[in-house]
């Protein structure tokens, strides 16, 4: 948001220079997000001012040197994200639980020798909510349309909203974790 701020700054023929730590704090974004950055800059004329050079976008040498920078902070946002995911992968096939615990469960934390784990933990009381659900649809054959009309009747309230959905429902019964 602050560099959403700053770039509709720059449109004012006030602004002549913009200072950053890094030419890469910018915009970790795609290539047309760079793109977009620098048209800004070159069609307000806007230098850009970092500790160890200033980048005139009119200069060819210095746009080039700013699109480099731009681009070598897209890649090193793509590597963080791909070791991110990695390491929450590795840490799922542990058996860890790393979101927002799902209705019917609780997160815990417990520890295995020295390493604390996140996993979930079953919430008694609504976990008999969600096994009336599993026993409606499975064995009784009631819709999840149906299932939202039943909690609501019942006064059972899900935990986030204000009343059950179908969509809710669905992913429920189609979740891995149940």
């Amino acid at each position: 948001p602050e560099v959403q701020k700053m770039l509709k700054r720059i449109e004012s023929p006030k602004i002549k220079a913009i200072l950053v730590v890094e030419v890469q704090r910018l915009s970790r974004g795609d290539l047309e997000d760079c793109g977009r950055l620098i048209k800004l800059l070159r069609y307000t004329q806007t230098m850009v001012i970092t500790p160890h050079k200033i980048y005139d976008l009119e200069d060819e040498y210095d746009r080039d040197a700013f699109e480099r920078e731009l681009k070598r902070g897209n890649e090193y946002l793509e590597y963080y994200k791909k070791i991110q995911k990695r390491g929450i992968m590795q840490s799922i096939s542990e058996g860890n639980y790393l979101k927002p615990a799902p209705f019917g469960y609780e997160n815990v934390t417990i520890t295995i020798g020295k390493k604390k784990c996140p996993t979930l933990a079953i919430k008694e009381d609504e976990a008999e909510i969600v096994r009336m659900i599993f026993d409606w649809y499975g064995n009784e054959g009631i819709g999840a349309e149906r299932i939202c009309h039943r909690l609501i009747d019942m006064g059972i309230k899900p935990r986030k909203a204000d009343k059950w959905c179908k969509s809710t429902i669905l992913k429920m019964l189609n979740s891995e974790t149940y």
